[in-house]
């Protein structure tokens, strides 16, 4: 699960060497939103959305105004392109069966019957649900209506729009999900003298953070998880761009 992935020596999604923090009260700050995160929004999403890919590598030409390929101030050899890779692609889950209520059956074990044209024994409807890029984003404030302000003119978003949309997934438009990072410091050791200028002993280790004094990494990490999940609006924020709207009206 993405609590064990991240942390967990690996691969980052570059496919460059990841080590996880190696401070316990940066892991406990990570620990606790993946777990509120999970608790938020887990089971909704879960019900709402099937997966699709993950880190969805793309490579789009730059295109001029006309549709051609750009290959201004690069050669003939070299045009310029549009590189990434998108966090996420989510299809939404078609809705139960009318006719079986999504369980598959309709009693003493008899699967749905197959010309029931919305279900045919899988217990969901028939239809292809929407298509939805999701961007990942953090930040050090809470994510209210303040924080969306300036997405209209962020061509990043527009850009994983166009790749989908190449690539033949004919996107919805995206979901731009947003985490609030906790106040967090590095633990810092005491001063090397007291007040009284006389030289203060130094511990090999320090049990205490920034967030508050004397605050264990297990604590802290408790603290966090119970703010987030007791308050969830001032710690996660989710908004649909839909096509046409907004930044998704054109990438080029």
């Amino acid at each position: 699960n993405a609590l064990s992935a991240a942390l967990t020596p690996g691969l980052d999604s570059e496919g460059r060497p990841y080590a996880p923090p190696a401070d316990p009260y940066a892991r406990a700050a990570l620990r606790a939103m993946l777990r509120a995160y999970a608790a938020v929004w887990g089971e909704h999403d879960a019900a709402k959305y099937e997966v699709v890919a993950v880190e969805l590598p793309f490579d789009l030409p730059v295109l001029t105004p006309k549709g051609r390929e750009s290959r201004n101030g690069w050669g003939k050899s070299k045009a310029p392109r549009r590189v990434g890779r998108v966090d996420l692609v989510v299809r939404e889950r078609p809705p139960a069966c009318e006719k079986c209520g999504g369980r598959g059956e309709i009693g003493d074990g008899m699967l749905c019957p197959l010309e029931c044209f919305t279900c045919k024994g899988t217990g969901r409807a028939a239809e292809d649900g929407l298509v939805w890029t999701v961007e990942h984003k953090t930040t050090g404030k809470v994510p209210d209506e303040h924080y969306y302000k300036g997405i209209e003119v962020d061509p990043q978003i527009a850009t994983y729009f166009d790749a989908l949309t190449i690539m033949g997934y004919a996107p919805a438009g995206v979901l731009y999900d947003v985490v609030r990072r906790p106040d967090y410091h590095d633990p810092k050791a005491p001063p090397a003298l007291k007040k009284d200028g006389t030289a203060r002993a130094q511990k090999a280790e320090v049990a205490y953070s920034n967030p508050r004094h004397g605050e264990r990494a297990a604590d802290y990490e408790e603290r966090i998880y119970q703010l987030a999940t007791s308050r969830p609006g001032d710690w996660f924020g989710r908004r649909e761009f839909r096509a046409g709207e907004g930044p998704l009206t054109s990438a080029r």
